[in-house]
Order: C-alpha cells, then sequence, then structure tokens
C-alpha cells in the first residue's frame, strides 16, 4: 500500500508519449489561473478546472498521437464507470470497445503488459495491436502507433508503423526520432548517433522537448541550443518574456519554471535506466496499474526520476502567488 501511494502521487499523467519527455508548455504569458470552471465548461488545462475535476479531450486520441480536440472539465471516474481518455483515477485506464467511441469507454485495469509478458485478455496488452496467445502478449506484425506498442527493446517509428530495435549508445539513429535510443540516452540531432544522457555542452544542438540532453547546469532553450542556466534572468513584461521552452512569465512578473532545467544530479535517471534493464521492461499505458511490471520493480526509481524532472519546491515566489502546490502543476503540464 505504502508503494501504492507513493507510486501514484509522482505520477505525471500523460506522459507519456514516448519516454515520458515534456513536449510542449503553456503559451501564455500570464500563469495566475483562475480554478473556476464548473463540470463541461471549456478548459485548457486542469488547473481552470474546480475541485478535484479534470481537463478531459472530448475526443480520444487513445495515446495514438496529438490530440487537437476541444477539452471539458470532468469528474474522474472509478472502476467500471463511464469514462473518457484520461478520465480515470489512478491505475485505471479509459479502455473503449471500439476506437474513437462516441459512447465513450468504462474504467478497468487494464493496457499494463509488454509484449511477452502474462495476460488472460489483449486487453490487458499495453499493445492495441497485440493479442493474447496461450497467457502472453504476442505482437502483430510489429504494427505501431507509438511506444507503447513495442516490446521493451523497441520504439515505434510512426513513418512506417512498425516497431524497430532501439540503438544503442554510439549507433546510428533517426534525429527526427530523438527518443528512439535507448532509455539514459538520446539522438543527436547534429550527430545521428545516439550519445549519453546530459552529455552535449553550451552551444550544440539539443531538442527542446527534452530536459536530459545536455550537460548538468544546462538546459536546452527554445532556439534548440544548450544554455546554461542562469537563475539572476527571471524579470519578464510584455516586452521581456521568459524562455517559452521552459518557463511563463508570472503575476509577480518573474519567470518561473514549469519544469526543472536546472538538474543537479543524473543519478534518478541511471537508476530507473539500471532498474528498467535489469527487469527487460519499459513504459506501458497504464504505468500505474498495479499489474505492470514497472509498478512493482521499478517504482521508487520511476518516482525518484519524475521528481527530477519535475518543477523545483523552492520556488516560493511563484506559489505565493498563484496558491498552487509543486504536485498540482506537474500533474497540469500539457504535454
Amino acid at each position: 500500500m505504502k508503494i501504492k501511494i507513493i507510486f501514484s502521487i509522482c505520477i505525471i499523467i500523460a506522459l507519456i508519449h514516448s519516454k515520458l519527455f515534456v513536449k510542449s508548455l503553456y503559451n501564455t504569458t500570464n500563469i495566475c489561473y483562475k480554478s473556476c470552471n464548473i463540470i463541461g465548461d471549456q478548459c485548457a488545462t486542469d488547473s481552470e478546472c474546480i475541485g478535484n475535476s479534470k481537463c478531459i479531450k472530448t475526443i480520444p486520441s487513445y495515446n495514438m498521437g496529438h490530440n487537437q480536440s476541444p477539452s471539458k472539465c470532468s469528474q474522474l471516474r472509478n472502476l467500471n464507470e463511464k469514462c473518457n481518455e484520461g478520465q480515470c483515477i489512478s491505475g485505471l485506464f479509459c479502455e473503449f470497445e471500439w476506437f474513437y467511441s462516441s459512447e465513450g469507454g468504462s474504467c478497468r485495469n487494464t493496457r499494463f503488459a509488454l509484449i511477452d509478458e502474462n495476460c488472460l485478455s489483449f486487453r490487458d496488452c499495453s499493445s492495441l495491436f497485440a493479442e493474447c496467445v496461450n497467457g502472453k502478449c504476442k505482437s502483430n506484425q510489429n504494427k505501431c502507433f507509438v511506444d507503447f506498442d513495442c516490446a521493451s527493446n523497441q520504439y515505434c517509428d510512426p513513418e512506417i508503423g512498425q516497431c524497430q530495435f532501439s540503438p544503442k549508445i554510439n549507433q546510428t539513429c533517426k534525429s527526427s526520432l530523438p527518443h528512439s535510443c535507448e532509455f539514459g540516452s538520446f539522438c543527436s540531432q547534429s550527430k545521428n548517433i545516439c550519445l549519453p544522457s546530459f552529455s552535449l555542452d553550451q552551444g550544440e544542438k539539443c531538442s527542446p522537448n527534452s530536459q536530459t540532453d545536455c550537460k548538468l547546469g544546462y538546459y536546452c532553450s527554445s532556439n534548440e541550443t544548450c544554455i546554461k542556466y542562469d537563475l539572476n534572468k527571471n524579470k519578464c513584461n510584455d516586452e521581456n518574456l521568459c524562455d517559452p521552452s521552459y518557463s511563463v512569465c508570472g503575476c509577480d512578473l518573474e519567470c518561473h519554471s514549469v519544469v526543472n532545467v536546472n538538474i543537479k544530479s543524473s543519478k534518478s535517471l541511471t537508476d530507473l535506466r539500471d532498474c528498467l534493464i535489469k527487469y527487460n521492461i519499459s513504459f506501458v499505458r497504464n504505468i500505474n496499474s498495479e499489474n505492470s511490471t514497472i509498478y512493482k520493480k521499478c517504482s521508487k526509481e520511476y518516482c525518484q526520476y519524475l521528481t527530477m524532472l519535475s518543477i523545483d519546491n523552492n520556488d516560493s515566489s511563484y506559489f505565493q502567488c498563484t496558491g498552487k502546490t509543486s504536485a498540482s502543476i506537474i500533474l497540469n503540464l500539457p504535454i
């Protein structure tokens, strides 16, 4: 029970397209949101919804790609209750009978098993293409939409809709797919080979969607180069904006990080990498399920990894301004 509570607190919802990296930030210069939208109102982020409701897409993407559909404030659902994607409580997955069903789905403990892991039904398999054969999830011709559809040592190439083996450090990779390399490394945009995380120096080309390309003390700026983190560059107004790759302008006219770009240690990443390698596992659609191997074997390491990526808890002026907590901000990142 203790592990379950810790793991649930540390989950970043949505993470998930591949490798749990932040894909986009707020497109506004002010972070003083009012939590006043009631159930059914349109919204942009969870922080705009009242109480324990969440901002949910009206048309599910089923984790198949970026979802441009409008969102509305919706109440979280419990086991077997009707739902839309992302609307279930932690540990449950909104399972649809058919893709994009107008009737929605129901919250179930499904989509937790990797290829070749145990299953009772095809719905236990993380891959939407997998079949449960003789109690094991089996791939259907390596078809995929995203990495969740692939085996633990594979990534999804969306150009061909096929799972491919993840290249290792110093092996050739596609720069258009920076997270196709094995966990703990990335595809260099200038060299087209896999490099270890936290290895790029100042001025080198990086992916703004990643917090772990540049060496410690540096971050990937909006112009896609590694820049040294400067705590003093934090004043903003309508003319002097914050770096949109990681921060927003607060109502105190100072820039505040929405993700941690001042990572001081890589230990959390290496610990999670070692745990994934030890058990030959990777991320699944319903990662918070009690039945997922990563939940049972690597929950502590995964929690510490997410904490490493999250906002600096010492940013007191931001929280005084908004009245929000670090955890609520991270859960509301539009990834």
